[in-house]
């Protein structure tokens, strides 16, 4: 099942609300998948988000961010503890201080790739 990714909509989202949290692994490892995200998985060079999900009134850490060839993103949690706590809750990340820098990245190289792309099409065109 792919995940829809909130980021492609809003790429500077710090939060989102999810209708269930699904207990699963990726390589050996707990994880969780969520029908939509905000975290960018890892891909292309570029570490995968880390941050919070609440879930259930209990704060779960994700370690890590990785994408399936099905187009699912897998949560890495923690542990297997924090594993067996998750459920059908509302889920809403709080992201980390890298991923907060991470962010701020990724809008000064869409910034860049913009005007790049805008000066290209000006000379073409001229």
């Amino acid at each position: 099942m792919a995940t829809e990714k909130l980021y492609w909509n809003d790429p500077f989202a710090l939060a989102f609300q999810s209708s269930r949290a699904t207990v699963s692994a990726w390589e050996g490892k707990p994880s969780l998948v969520l029908p939509a995200t905000a975290f960018y998985p890892e891909a292309g060079g570029q570490l995968g988000d880390t941050g919070w999900l609440d879930v259930a009134g209990s704060r779960v850490a994700v370690e890590d961010t990785q994408i399936a060839d099905d187009g699912t993103i897998h949560h890495l949690v923690a542990s297997a503890r924090q594993r067996r706590e998750t459920g059908t809750h509302a889920v809403t990340p709080r992201f980390t201080v890298f991923t907060l820098a991470l962010l701020a990245s990724r809008r000064l190289i869409s910034l860049v790739n913009g005007a790049g792309r805008a000066f290209h099409c000006l000379r073409t065109t001229l």
